[in-house]
């Protein structure tokens, strides 16, 4: 296996457990939700908030992992399978230079 395939499988790896970390938060702040819902005035209104802000800070941290992982990930399968097209776009910028 190459090198290039293995570090792919590596982003396919590190992108999928960030998925599942996102969806399982998503899955918490539903069932906070139910529990408000379903307790209401028994809860402190500015602690549920607290933790539920918490929560969507580890969401946006993990989105943004998400996006770099995505990015590289693209990156590297465009140098993957098109070393020739890039030198063909290459060439073409160089003509209308």
């Amino acid at each position: 296996m190459s090198e290039v395939l293995k570090v792919y499988e590596q982003f396919v790896t590190e992108e999928n457990q960030l998925c599942r970390r996102i969806e399982t938060l998503d899955v918490i702040q539903s069932y906070i939700l139910h529990t408000v819902h379903k307790h209401g005035p028994e809860l402190d209104t500015l602690t549920v908030e607290d933790v539920l802000m918490s929560i969507h800070r580890i969401q946006q941290d993990l989105q943004t992992e998400l996006i770099h992982v995505r990015l590289e990930k693209s990156v590297l399968s465009h140098k993957h399978s098109s070393p020739k097209d890039a030198d063909i776009g290459k060439a073409k910028q160089s003509t209308a230079d």
